[in-house]
């Protein structure tokens, strides 16, 4: 009987092993991320992705000498790598959505900036991956203006700027990263290790705000800080800024909190619509100089 019981053990360990064997080859040769599209430290973009439209061929990203468009939303295609400095990665208003139909969601990052050096991103929308993410790492004197997204994770980057995300709660992570500026945006958490001289302004904070911040860092650019929802100060004076300070603890305090909340821009959904009428408005301007000169030239 205890030589059944110990084949019988034996056995179910073997079949529990080798199932989890499997289990493992099946997720790492099926994992859950989307592939990258990636615009390369010499300007190059890979792979060079196009789509079929109604007037023909177009590309995902076209590229006027240092500025690249994004054409279209990304649902549950690409994510979006930048290697490249000097460029603007401009998102016109489009969106990357890591949305799974056969999970909760990708675990991408949706955009990530690695290695590089002045670079502007704006104008775009980052949804439905497991972690909304802009991820910046090793990189200085970029700006993020005017994307949305949930998290900003900073790691080994100086001298960067993050304005005008306009989402009700996002999460600000720093780890070795300086002299960075955060500003006009809605922030619900910051963390902020061996990460010094951060400049916080014109943001917005919740009653629920959340930080662990270990180094001292700026609550405001010197004569404007960041409106606290439970900020319970006065403003004797009328010039909406609080009389007294608002203390987060003994080493970061603002210095000038806001009686009101900052009005940061609405994500600009109306930008691909824009660039069509700006476009059409050229075709019509370009196509009446031409008829207005071929009238000319029949006159004489």
């Amino acid at each position: 009987m205890r030589k059944c019981y110990s084949l019988l053990l034996f056995v179910l360990l073997s079949t529990l092993v080798v199932a989890g064997t499997n289990f493992v080859n099946l997720v790492m040769a099926n994992p859950n991320v989307l592939p990258y599209i990636i615009i390369k430290r010499d300007g190059s973009i890979e792979p060079d992705v196009k789509f079929n439209t109604p007037n023909g061929v177009s590309e995902l990203i076209t590229q006027n000498g240092s500025i690249y468009t994004l054409m279209y939303n990304l649902t549950s295609q690409y994510a979006v790598k930048i290697q490249c400095s000097n460029i603007v990665f401009d998102g016109a208003g489009h969106v990357i959505d890591g949305s799974n139909p056969n999970w909760l969601a990708y675990f991408n990052n949706g955009l990530s900036l690695e290695g590089v050096t002045n670079v502007t991103v704006k104008d775009l929308k980052i949804i439905g991956f497991n972690n909304e993410i802009i991820s910046i790492k090793y990189s200085s004197h970029c700006v993020i203006q005017n994307v949305t997204a949930t998290s900003f994770e900073f790691y080994e980057s100086d001298f960067n700027t993050i304005a005008e995300t306009n989402v009700a709660k996002i999460h600000v992570y720093m780890n070795q990263s300086n002299n960075n500026i955060i500003a006009k945006n809605n922030i619900a958490r910051v963390e902020l290790l061996d990460s010094t001289s951060n400049t916080f302004f014109e943001n917005i904070f919740p009653t629920t705000f959340r930080y662990e911040i270990n180094e001292a860092n700026f609550w405001d650019n010197g004569s404007t800080g960041n409106y606290w929802s439970d900020y319970n100060g006065i403003d004797a004076n009328a010039d909406d800024i609080g009389d007294t300070p608002y203390i987060i603890d003994e080493n970061n305090q603002d210095n000038y909190p806001l009686m009101e909340p900052t009005i940061i821009p609405e994500f600009p959904s109306w930008a691909p619509l824009l660039i069509t009428l700006v476009a059409l408005v050229a075709v019509i301007v370009v196509y009446r100089h031409k008829l207005k000169n071929q009238r000319r030239f029949d006159v004489t």
